[in-house]
């Protein structure tokens, strides 16, 4: 399968292709990760055996972790036209409550 970088307009693609691409042998534990970009709100679980991610905030108030930024910063990560740095997270423009969660995700995912 594979990611289809570099082509992606629309943030649910991108949600889609993680779904897919999801690398099971790497993940060792479960994990309910919130996304906010822009308005969209989606949601994704993690577990050892599989990936679900569904648009909507299914994790109220349960989420490990939660990370908000723009469309126009979570496409660009993701095609790789943007690169996430430090400043991003201490300026606000990338809002995230455990940080060491976005290892995890790039880890599992290759993305980002």
């Amino acid at each position: 399968m594979g990611f289809h970088r570099g082509q992606v307009t629309e943030v649910k693609e991108v949600f889609k292709q993680l779904e897919e691409n999801f690398q099971v042998v790497q993940c060792q534990r479960q994990a309910l990760v919130h996304f906010i970009i822009d308005a969209e709100h989606w949601t994704v679980s993690l577990s050892p055996h599989r990936c679900a991610i569904a648009q909507g905030n299914k994790a109220v108030g349960n989420a490990d972790c939660t990370i908000e930024m723009s469309r126009e910063l979570f496409l660009g990560s993701f095609n790789g036209t943007y690169k996430p740095s430090l400043m991003d997270l201490l300026s606000g423009r990338i809002k995230v409550d455990r940080p060491e969660m976005l290892l995890v995700f790039k880890e599992l995912f290759g993305a980002f």
